[in-house]
């Protein structure tokens, strides 16, 4: 997954950099400020895909998506908005959509990223039997019956 994901990753990086380079520079702070978050973004991507111990970099990338979420929702709503657009469909930005984005994938997010899983509840851990004094069985002990007897006689 990673050899294939990465690469694109990468580049996509590359070309997002030039996006908020030049945006900055240009004194467009949001187009800025948009290719240096996907920049950011495509970085801990790579980062996730990497393997084992980069935990913060899938927290920090989905803290960066619910937060993209939050925007689009605030947007959406706005804060002097006299009443609400015609409803045309999940393909165009409205308030009804921003709304759904936010609580099916802003929301997860938000989880993963303050709390470090999806949910409220943390995994209910295995309990641990001091009483148990058992020896581990053989393999022996799993074969059927006609087995056991037939290895018996050998």
């Amino acid at each position: 997954m990673f050899w294939v994901l990465a690469p694109i990753a990468f580049v996509s990086a590359l070309l997002f950099s030039l996006v908020a380079y030049g945006g900055l520079r240009s004194g467009d702070w949001a187009a800025g400020g948009i290719g240096l978050a996907l920049t950011i973004s495509c970085v801990l991507l790579i980062l996730v895909l990497w393997g084992r111990g980069m935990a913060w970099a899938g927290r920090g990338l989905c803290g960066i998506v619910a937060l993209a979420y939050l925007v689009y929702l605030v947007h959406e709503w706005g804060w002097d908005r006299e009443s609400l657009p015609d409803y045309h469909g999940r393909s165009q930005a409205h308030p009804i959509n921003a709304t759904l984005g936010f609580l099916v994938i802003g929301l997860p997010c938000a989880f993963y990223a303050f709390l470090g899983r999806f949910t409220w509840s943390e995994k209910a851990e295995m309990e641990v039997v001091e009483d148990d004094d058992q020896e581990e069985e053989s393999d022996e002990d799993d074969l059927p019956e006609q087995e056991h007897e037939g290895r018996e006689r050998q």
